[in-house]
């Protein structure tokens, strides 16, 4: 007799936590480990509708694809993304500026996480949004308390024994194991991705370097230290720009235009060095923000 896997339970999320998340496999399954240590597989979020897409509609007024960015004030934006025609059509019935109760798996592909939504519902009662943040918060407050304690066991008592850690954990203070081997989930796999990043960077710098002029007596290495200096301040210069419009985020085009002594490609490539350092995103193609 074949057996199923039971289905997984919704987890009540914020946006930001789950895009600043890690993809873990766990039991033959992908879940986002957050960064309070909770495993998700599915999501439950409320947010405010933002933006809606679709694609064309067939002859009975359906169709398979539509997508829906939600804003839950976490400074993140998020997109739900539909293939089945019976969501897909609710997802087209919500108007931006209303309040929507999702739930459904979450994804991610390259840079993007979102949700691939299995229920889809306006919410009438700005109270329950409301609620949902106060609830978020609560958990926030309680799961950062304990999180904190684990890693301070695993920077002290525990290093090389996190089996030990995990144990010690749920034996002595109480705390389920799950949620330890979250914490540690994605500590560690944070770490990993950082070492990633790092050698990219060194080794995009060396290859930079090894293809330019040698530096010699005569200006060459001033003028590299300049290059960086003035590249480094067009990376700060973007952030700025980002921050003070953290809410909307800017087009691509309106950063050239307020970056206008800057040549494209050298922009290009800061917005794309600040990708990778995990400062910026794109929410939607051509639209960056930043991480906060």
């Amino acid at each position: 007799m074949k057996s199923f896997r039971p289905r997984l339970l919704a987890v009540k999320s914020s946006i930001q936590d789950l895009v600043n998340g890690v993809a873990v496999q766990k039991d033959g399954m992908e879940f986002t480990v957050t960064p309070l240590g909770e495993w998700v597989s599915r999501a439950h979020v409320i947010g405010i509708a933002v933006d809606s897409f679709s694609s064309n509609a067939n002859a009975d007024g359906g169709g398979s694809y539509a997508t829906l960015t939600i804003d839950d004030s976490s400074g993140i934006l998020l997109r739900l993304k539909s293939w089945d025609a019976g969501v897909s059509a609710r997802i087209r019935g919500i108007k931006v500026g209303c309040i929507v109760d999702v739930i459904g798996r979450v994804r991610r592909f390259q840079s993007e996480t979102y949700i691939v939504p299995e229920i889809v519902r306006e919410v009438k009662d700005v109270r329950i949004e409301k609620l949902r943040k106060l609830e978020l918060l609560d958990k926030r407050k309680a799961l950062e308390a304990v999180g904190a304690k684990i890693l301070e066991l695993l920077n002290d008592e525990f290093a090389d024994d996190p089996e030990g850690l995990i144990a010690h954990a749920s034996e002595k203070l109480g705390i389920p194991n799950d949620l330890v081997e979250g914490v540690l989930a994605f500590e560690y796999e944070s770490r990993r991705l950082k070492e990633l990043k790092a050698n990219a960077i060194e080794s995009e710098t060396v290859k930079h370097t090894a293809s330019g002029a040698p530096e010699d007596d005569g200006g060459g290495g001033s003028q590299k230290k300049d290059a960086v200096l003035l590249f480094e301040e067009l990376k700060k210069k973007i952030l700025q720009l980002l921050e003070s419009n953290s809410h909307t985020g800017l087009e691509y085009s309106q950063l050239c235009s307020m970056l206008e002594n800057a040549p494209g490609e050298e922009v290009d490539k800061a917005l794309e060095a600040l990708s990778d350092e995990g400062e910026i995103f794109e929410p939607r193609g051509g639209i960056f923000k930043r991480l906060v």
